[in-house]
Order: C-alpha cells, then structure tokens, then sequence
C-alpha cells in the first residue's frame, strides 16, 4: 500500500542515536520495528485502530517544527530541542473497532 520511505534518522552508531537510546524505549523499540498502532477508545462503545508506520526525526525541518510548536504552548527552550525527537506516524490503516453495527474491525481507511 504505501511503500517504506528510508530512514530519517541518523545510523545507530551515531552519538545522537545513543542519546536517544539512554533516554527512551521508545527510540529502541520504533529503530528495531517502525510499526505502531494508536487506539482511540471512548467508553463505552466507540473504538478505533490506526495502524502506522513510524519515522524519528532529530535534525531536519519537521524536527524543527514539532519542537518550535511544542515551545509555543509550553516554556520554549530551543537547547533542548537535540533532547527531543519527533515521531512522525504515518497512517496506513484505520479500523473501526467501535461495538456498533458498522464497527467490530470494519476497515474503513
């Protein structure tokens, strides 16, 4: 459906690599498996499944925006920016997994 882009992140032997990997499992596990799936889940019927395909970004313009738009709503702090990296998802499937009539597991993107 939608074909894998290259990675936007720096190799794993880079120095910003291993910061990332100090600080979260989530860096780790997106480097080893750039899959992911968000639920949405509002009680008590309506559910949705997005499943997505992952990139991080650390040193272009959507790393630079996300954290520009982070600091806009919270105290801005351009230093920690290298601290922060920006998950982008990319969706490739949505279900609706709401218990409706038109939900359990319809795909419906």
């Amino acid at each position: 459906m939608i074909r894998r882009p290259p990675r936007s992140t720096p190799s794993n032997s880079s120095a910003a690599s291993d910061v990332y990997k100090r600080q979260s499992h989530t860096w780790t596990n997106i480097q080893d498996n750039p899959r992911a799936t968000l639920l949405f889940f509002e009680p008590p019927v309506i559910s949705f499944e997005l499943r997505c395909f992952v990139e991080i970004h650390t040193d272009d313009i959507i790393h630079e925006f996300v954290n520009a738009q982070h600091d806009v709503y919270h105290k801005p702090d351009i230093p920690a920016w290298g601290k922060r990296p920006a998950y982008l998802f990319k969706i490739e499937e949505i279900y609706d997994n709401s218990a409706t009539q038109k939900g359990f597991g319809n795909r419906i993107y």
